[in-house]
């Protein structure tokens, strides 16, 4: 946690993002539409997501391990209240906060086409042309 706070204060902390830009630093954003906040950050060299409500409490379980070694991005949405996330070691993600408060993560594989047209332009930009047959952003 030591490391994770020295590097937000090297790149920068305590972002206001509403409807935000790429994410590929480690960073903490304000998700204020759904009164939580997001810290990316990197711990041996693996990225970290961590979400937690104006209680304090963790309400995101990210459950994987992608590696900072390779090309990952992240994107807030606070439009559509969708957190998305992409490594190119694990795959493509979208969170959503359910009923209980609690982020839901649904891979990009998975989602309905519909839903994966809500991605950000930003956030589709940073995708592989083989993922990005997957979004049908027409």
């Amino acid at each position: 946690m030591v490391f994770v706070f020295g590097v937000l204060m090297l790149f920068g902390c305590d972002q206001d993002m509403q409807s935000t830009g790429l994410i590929r630093t480690p960073v903490q954003v304000s998700m204020k539409s759904i009164d939580c906040e997001l810290v990316v950050g990197v711990k041996n060299q693996i990225v970290t997501l961590d979400v937690t409500n104006s209680k304090g409490e963790t309400i995101l379980d990210f459950g994987e391990r992608p590696s900072s070694l390779q090309k990952w991005a992240a994107f807030w949405d606070d439009k559509s209240g969708l957190l998305w996330f992409t490594s190119s070691d694990i795959g493509t993600f979208a969170f959503k906060k359910n009923d209980t408060g609690m982020f839901e993560k649904t891979s990009l594989r998975e989602m309905s086409k519909q839903d994966a047209k809500q991605m950000p332009d930003a956030m589709y930009r940073t995708l592989p042309s083989a993922v990005q047959k997957l979004v049908d952003k027409n």
